[in-house]
């Protein structure tokens, strides 16, 4: 087994790592050697990580898995650096990253309970978000709706003064119903039904307008 996990190890280093690391045969003597190369604990590099575990801000374009994701991180990187307390603190520093729109989650947890912890705080900012992401949906439903109706009713109203305006157009023009409803009348016969290029007896027509003319010029 030990010679299983030193192999693992050693396969999965660098030439360079392997030059500073050497020949070791326990499994757990590589281990430390590697923690003693590249994970720092001096008190800089923990009190970097404390500030920054302690000042943790929701960021509010992001979700709560992805915050809660970077926030973890936090947790063995600080340990690593020497402090083990720091499971302690943990619940309260987040806590304390809540944003505002989430506060009445804050008052939850912080007055009626006696203890808390870290699932608690969890469980109840995953609850709080699906309430928001929840009225967000309706808020936008309910506007889209509005929306829609107001696009209705403006088509409906110019609709209606459409059909205002073709009414008073027509009513406007009596003159021209009564010409389209007028019979065809011949001013040469009087006749209906034609006028005087289509009058049936074009040859009478010219003999009556000679005879005129002759009874005309001998009354001169």
């Amino acid at each position: 087994m030990n010679e299983t996990a030193c192999s693992t190890i050693y396969l999965n280093l660098s030439d360079y790592v392997l030059r500073k690391v050497g020949i070791l045969e326990s499994a757990k003597e590589l281990w430390e050697k590697l923690d003693s190369l590249y994970i720092d604990t001096s008190l800089p590099r923990k009190l970097f990580l404390l500030e920054k575990f302690f000042r943790f801000r929701f960021d509010l374009t992001k979700d709560i898995d992805e915050n809660l994701d970077v926030f973890n991180k936090l947790i063995p990187n600080i340990k690593q650096a020497g402090d083990e307390q720091i499971d302690d603190y943990t619940p309260i520093v987040l806590l304390n990253a809540i944003p505002d729109s989430y506060n009445d989650v804050k008052s939850a947890i912080k007055y009626d309970r006696d203890e808390i912890l870290l699932d608690i705080v969890v469980n109840g900012l995953r609850s709080k978000e699906l309430v928001l992401k929840h009225a967000k949906d309706s808020h936008s439903q309910s506007r889209g709706s509005d929306e829609a109706m107001f696009v209705r009713g403006r088509s409906e109203s110019r609709s209606k003064h459409f059909k205002q305006n073709t009414q008073s157009k027509n009513t406007s023009q009596p003159g021209r119903k009564r010409n389209k409803s007028r019979k065809r009348v011949c001013y040469n016969c009087g006749n209906v039904d034609h006028f005087i290029k289509d009058y049936p007896n074009p040859k009478k027509a010219v003999e009556d307008y000679f005879i005129v003319n002759q009874v005309c010029l001998f009354c001169l």
